[in-house]
């Protein structure tokens, strides 16, 4: 329980100021406007209003925040056929390596020591 200008409440009741931010916060739902139009338009502090909003719902007094509905889909993306035997490196730095000739372990190498020789 806690105190408020020397008197008990009891767990679950709200203070005057919490039954005022309360009413502002229903008053600004019914009347359709953005927390920050409704703070502008009563002289009230926005941040204030979003920190008692936050309080009145971890005490129960304030339904919880609607979450938007997220819908996901996906889309198959056809991608076009690789001959047999092609091949693509990119590297780190952005350049892109391919061929359509199967390559053989040697060439590989091969290729691999002549691009770090020509740094």
């Amino acid at each position: 329980m806690s105190k408020a200008k020397g008197k008990q409440r009891a767990a679950g009741e709200l203070t005057v100021r919490q039954r005022e931010w309360l009413a502002h916060l229903k008053g600004c739902a019914a009347s359709g406007e953005t927390k920050r139009a409704y703070a502008k338009r009563h002289r009230l502090s926005v941040q204030a209003m979003y920190y008692a909003a936050k309080d009145l719902r971890r005490r129960g007094a304030l339904a919880p925040a609607r979450q938007p509905a997220r819908t996901v889909s996906f889309v198959r993306v056809p991608t076009p056929a690789s001959p047999p035997g092609a091949w693509r490196v990119r590297f780190a730095n952005g350049a892109v390596l391919e061929g359509t000739d199967a390559l053989s372990s040697e060439s590989v190498t091969a290729l691999v020591e002549a691009l770090l020789v020509s740094r």
